[in-house]
């Protein structure tokens, strides 16, 4: 499956192979409460990992909770409509979404802003 971003003035749109997201059963998940729900879903749902790190393209990653968490994630999540990357030691945030399909899929969608 390739999975890409469509932007237009209004919103962005998940698609997957060409469709999206919604199309095919996800729907977005009520806002996160904190880093700790976020790692729960993750871990206990074992969900799609996607990251957007250029204009329009979606990659599918893994996270190593055991080495990456903490250095690379968890201080680096933003719960809040807008922040910048100044606000983190790193230099860099991730604005994270959840979505869920009717069959009880998980998929995250990880934003990277630096």
């Amino acid at each position: 499956m390739r999975y890409s971003l469509q932007r237009n003035e209004d919103c962005v749109l998940i698609l997957c192979d060409g469709k999206s997201i919604g199309d095919i059963g996800y729907r977005r998940k009520v806002e996160l409460e904190n880093k700790d729900s976020l790692r729960n879903i993750i871990e206990n749902n074992k969900a799609l990992l996607l990251v957007n790190y250029e204009r329009g393209s979606l990659e599918q990653f893994e996270i190593d909770f055991l080495n990456e968490w903490e250095s690379k994630y968890e201080g680096n999540i933003s719960f809040l409509e807008e922040d910048s990357p100044q606000n983190y030691k790193n230099g860099y945030v991730y604005f994270v979404e959840i979505y869920e399909n009717i069959s009880n899929g998980v998929m995250a969608v990880f934003y990277y802003c630096h």
